[in-house]
């Protein structure tokens, strides 16, 4: 995907829904949804490649080179996406106070969220 983007920065794919889960923004799609889901022709494990019945909510997580992140942005409500333009925003904010110091070891990111747990994992992935 990043080739074919050609995006200059790495992507994670998460498959599985397994960081998603550590970051804690997946859901389990109750049986019955599964089943109206495949009613309408939607099949989320052959859609998802695995049979979890889960579904992360939308999110986004921009994390620096040094592996810390930098925003977030999580909404329950799975119609409510993050913009693609703020997203370019954001990056290009960020880009802009690479120069500043990053030497913020709160624990927090930029909105205030505790993402201490999830940082060494981001940084291994």
């Amino acid at each position: 995907m990043r080739d074919k983007l050609q995006l200059a920065f790495p992507l994670l794919q998460d498959a599985g829904n397994r960081l998603a889960a550590e970051f804690g923004v997946v859901r389990t799609v109750p049986e019955e949804l599964l089943e109206a889901y495949r009613g309408f022709g939607i099949d989320l494990e052959r859609i998802n490649g695995e049979a979890s019945g889960t579904l992360p909510m939308p999110a986004r997580y921009i994390v620096g080179s040094d592996g810390n992140i930098r925003h977030t942005a999580v909404n329950l409500d799975h119609t409510r996406r993050p913009e693609p333009a703020e997203t370019v925003t954001l990056l290009r904010e960020l880009q802009d106070n690479s120069s500043q110091s990053a030497d913020d070891t709160s624990g927090r990111d930029a909105t205030g969220a505790d993402v201490t747990s999830c940082q060494a994992r981001v940084s291994q992935s």
